[in-house]
């Protein structure tokens, strides 16, 4: 028997099928896991101190290249698991930080029993008896002399218990940040020299809950002054943070010799996106792009998301968005091709092979090749599959009768729905039975038939709001879904939360221009609230 891996993404494969198991960085086999009984003799309960990192990947913390300030202090809840911050064992306890550890004298403790929450802020400050932290609003409300203090929040480490590893806080910035580049042609350099840049109606006072990172608006909507980074006789470029906001009618305004020119826009703002906005001419209307990257074990940094109004240059060419390859920068897992109706005409991916001895620490091989699917269609309906590789080579066929679907090669027999979605896959007594919300997998129990409700497995899928990179292909989803896997974008969402029981995988995308759809898929990995990062994959589009 041989064990089945795709690029970074640990999968089994039966025979022609790849089917999502978890996600590993490059093509490294886990060991395997044996389980047993071991008698223990009872020692004394030890006490451990809190060990907690806070590295940077990128960041503008203080603007100070990309790095924590020696002797930041940061402010740090630790709470019994999922109680509330009244509940918290050590209540904002002033941390500093020391190269990338977070120190405090005297040290955190661990509970002697049970597993512990943490909520970590930055800068520290005295807070409220309800947890709220207040933001700055000279800072806010006039940043023309200096951008405003950055305000920073972590939540990401639950249910840990008592260890004398360090644990990574993975803090991520709670405010909006914006910068506007004005390089109209049709300005003199004159209202250049004097130009200045504003916001109207947006809040410049909240409160900050620190039980779940949300913003409590204080006192009315007012203006923030912006500073100004650069200017020359042709370009301006202005900078602030902003509070986030939803659905705010919020007003660009700009002053320039004696001129004033406004932009509205009805939008959201959100924390932790830059905005980049670009001004080409003051009139038309913009082309946004997200773009939202994470990294564990430091701060996120920013999505960026990117305006060009006026002109054609800098705005992105239209595209299908249909992927056509996932890499990781050195490696390409998946190429794929589509005929004129968006659907799937021919898809390459790259199969990893290991030997059990392998996967079981012994002297086994792995070795790597690509498979190669040609897809046939019949009007709507996809009735063949020729799979080739250096191993084997044969055709799939596929027979619809009504809402069931058979492949005479696998004997595998798919059940539909009334909107082609599988709710029932079975091959070789292998039984996969899925449930829905809104086109997305949200639920997969597994079982074999002769098996009992104990042999089990049940797996959980949570999702983001934006579009899947398989958004526009119209290939049968009951094909897409049992073939391709839940985490692979077949649904109309992203995964962002794929669980087991046994281990927690997370997703976060870069989004790009003006579609929404996912450029870059970042993979995580959550044991026992021990956050990794597993690997990042590029998706490239038509």
């Amino acid at each position: 028997m041989k064990k089945f891996f795709v690029g970074a993404y640990r999968i089994r494969l039966e025979a022609y099928r790849i089917r999502i198991i978890a996600i590993i960085a490059a093509l490294v086999v886990a060991a395997a896991f044996t389980t047993g009984c071991t008698e223990i003799d009872e020692v004394p309960k030890q006490q451990f101190e809190v060990s907690l990192r806070a590295d940077i990947t990128q960041s503008t913390l203080k603007v100070a290249n990309d790095q924590w300030q020696p002797n930041d202090r940061i402010g740090l809840y630790m709470m019994p698991a999922k109680q509330p911050l009244s509940a918290a064992l050590s209540a904002n306890v002033q941390m500093s930080l020391q190269g990338d550890m977070l120190v405090s004298t005297p040290p955190v403790m661990y509970p002697e029993t049970g597993s512990v929450d943490f909520i970590a802020y930055y800068p520290y400050q005295v807070v409220s008896a309800g947890g709220e932290l207040t933001i700055p609003v000279p800072n806010l409300a006039n940043q023309t002399a200096a951008v405003a203090q950055e305000i920073l929040y972590s939540n990401n480490v639950t249910n840990q218990f008592p260890t004398d590893a360090t644990v990574a806080l993975n803090f991520k910035y709670a405010l909006a940040k914006v910068t506007i580049t004005v390089e109209c042609s049709d300005l003199t350099p004159a209202e250049y020299a004097n130009m200045t840049a504003r916001f109207e109606g947006v809040y410049t006072q909240a409160n900050m809950r620190l039980a779940d990172g949300t913003f409590q608006y204080v006192g009315t909507k007012g203006n923030v002054a912006m500073r100004t980074i650069e200017r020359t006789s042709t370009k301006a470029v202005f900078e602030a943070l902003g509070i986030p906001m939803e659905n705010g009618d919020i007003k660009m305004v700009f002053d320039y010799n004696g001129k004033t020119y406004q932009w509205l826009d009805n939008t959201d703002i959100e924390g932790g996106v830059h905005y980049i906005v670009k001004f080409e001419s003051f009139s038309d209307n913009p082309i946004v792009e997200r773009k939202q990257i994470k990294a564990n074990a430091s701060i996120d940094p920013r999505g960026e998301q990117f305006v060009t109004i006026g002109g054609g240059n800098g705005t992105e060419p239209s595209l299908r968005w249909l992927p056509k390859e996932l890499n990781d920068d050195t490696q390409v897992f998946w190429s794929m091709e589509y005929d004129n109706q968006n659907r799937l005409s021919k898809a390459i991916v790259l199969v990893g092979v290991c030997t059990d001895s392998s996967v079981d620490g012994g002297e086994g091989e792995c070795y790597e090749y690509y498979r190669t699917l040609i897809f046939t269609y019949v009007g709507n309906d996809l009735t063949k599959v020729a799979v080739s590789d250096e191993e084997e080579n044969y055709e799939m066929t596929y027979t619809r009768n009504g809402n069931v679907i058979t492949n005479s090669h696998h004997g595998e027999r798919i059940t539909v729905n009334n909107d082609g979605y599988p709710i029932r896959y079975e091959r070789n007594g292998n039984i996969y039975e899925y449930e829905y919300t809104g086109g997305n997998v949200t639920k997969e129990t597994y079982n074999y038939v002769g098996g009992s409700v104990s042999d089990e497995q049940v797996t959980t899928y949570k999702y983001d709001n934006q579009k899947s990179m398989f958004f526009n292909c119209t290939t049968p989803k009951w094909f897409m879904v049992t073939v391709f896997g839940p985490v692979h974008g077949t649904g109309a969402n992203n995964v962002t939360e794929v669980n087991d029981g046994y281990e927690i995988m997370r997703y976060s995308y870069s989004y790009s221009i003006a579609s929404g759809f996912p450029t870059q898929i970042l993979m995580l990995s959550d044991s026992g609230g021990n956050v990794e990062i597993m690997g990042r994959i590029n998706i490239l589009y038509y």
